[in-house]
């Protein structure tokens, strides 16, 4: 049997994370007798190994537990999809790494690069990186759906909607800093905080709605990855200050 600890230090898989492959019944730890605790088998820590191998090619979580539960599960079919996918992919990345190169040689003064040029590559890193940091956390709170909606809804993002995006959140961020700064000046600037972040995720969320809007606000509480987004841009005590300004209009 291998402890919680151990099989987060062998994974790199979270609490969380854990969890939630739990409740979706892709794995099924067992309880220590004498603490409570759950333990995993060996065939635990192959399916995990399993799933992260099929994560890394791009499978949903959904398709990941029909794979390993369904023995008619058409696996070939599944792998000549992915593989269109994973091309597609490939095809992404090499814009990235085009998109880097040429960033470099304008740098150097060697290339001159237009906004629309410097905007290609950026989106796919974004999208990357958050699924890399918040992916699987979104994904527990708000189901696969929604986060792919979110992604997709992203990825279509037009240039002058990032710049408002961009510009969103760089005014929540000052006003956060402000009231921080000045206390007094909180009764003055809750509204536009609020009306600030709720802005940003209605550009990032299909299908934004009060529940989900205290749901993320909720996150940023509980996981230090996230609480330690505002902290760092405005202050420490940004994120506990914002939280409570969202509440107070969300309730």
């Amino acid at each position: 049997m291998i402890t919680s600890k151990k099989i987060q230090e062998l994974t790199g898989l979270s609490a969380r994370t854990l969890r939630y492959y739990e409740q979706l019944g892709l794995i099924r730890p067992e309880r220590d007798a004498s603490s409570n605790y759950r333990v995993y088998r060996e065939n635990d820590v192959t399916t995990l190994q399993q799933i992260l191998i099929f994560k890394k090619m791009g499978f949903k979580l959904s398709v990941i537990k029909d794979i390993l539960q369904n023995p008619e599960f058409n696996l070939d079919a599944a792998l000549e999809l992915q593989m269109k996918m994973l091309n597609k992919q490939k095809q992404e990345l090499e814009q990235v790494i085009n998109n880097v190169k040429h960033t470099i040689q304008a740098r150097k003064g060697e290339i001159t690069m237009t906004d629309t040029e410097k905007f290609a590559g950026l989106k796919e890193t974004l999208l990357q990186e958050n699924e890399a940091n918040y992916g699987d956390e979104v994904r527990h709170k708000y189901g696969e759906d929604i986060y792919e909606a979110a992604q997709e809804k992203f990825t279509k993002i037009s240039e002058s909607s990032y710049r408002d995006l961009v510009n969103n959140e760089t005014k929540l961020i000052q006003n956060l800093h402000i009231v921080l700064l000045n206390p007094e000046k909180e009764i003055e600037l809750k509204q536009s905080i609020f009306t600030e972040h709720q802005a940003w995720l209605k550009q990032l969320l299909p299908q934004y709605s009060t529940k989900i809007h205290l749901g993320i606000i909720q996150l940023y509480q509980c996981d230090s990855r996230f609480s330690a987004y505002y902290d760092k841009r405005a202050g420490a005590g940004a994120t506990n200050l914002l939280v409570k300004i969202c509440r107070l209009f969300l309730s």
